[in-house]
């Protein structure tokens, strides 16, 4: 199982574009962590091969979305938690997204507003529960991440176009 996560693409889909043309012939997700979902879902149309979801972040204008803040899902036996990380002060570090992360029973925090890729791995998130903490980076400026599933295994990965 193929994921495409992106984020902060703040209204350009080129990159996007760009990306899920070249995964044209994959079965998966797209995802989308906040600033720019709006653009990310109304493309959505065009890859009907591809699963999306979204999350909305803090340049996400409510009147123009129907994107939830915060979004759990479960792929190939691996849970997924999605938000952008605003409301759990990412900037400043994971400490919080990782309480939330593990609290919602995720094995995969996904979550974006830093604008820098980031890759973590939590040895013990809480109760002897592993966490891993993944964030693409800003497709606006070329950003954007991979998550291939297989056989219960995880290769996670960034690239920039």
């Amino acid at each position: 199982m193929k994921i495409i996560v992106f984020s902060d693409s703040h209204g350009n889909s080129r990159v996007i574009n760009r990306v899920l043309s070249m995964h044209a012939d994959t079965s998966g997700y797209a995802i989308h962590l906040g600033d720019g979902a709006y653009d990310f879902l109304a493309i959505a149309p065009l890859y009907k091969n591809l699963r999306f979801a979204a999350v909305a972040g803090n340049c996400d204008r409510a009147s123009s979305m129907t994107a939830p803040t915060e979004l759990l899902l479960s792929i190939d036996n691996f849970r997924l938690s999605l938000c952008h990380g605003h409301k759990y002060g990412v900037k400043f570090g994971t400490a919080r997204l990782i309480k939330y992360a593990a609290d919602a029973g995720a094995d995969i925090a996904l979550f974006g507003h830093t604008h820098k890729a980031y890759e973590a791995f939590i040895p013990d998130a809480g109760g002897g529960r592993p966490i891993r903490l993944f964030n693409p980076g800003a497709a606006v400026a070329g950003s954007f991440g991979l998550i291939e599933i297989k056989d219960g295994s995880m290769l996670m990965s960034h690239g920039v176009i």
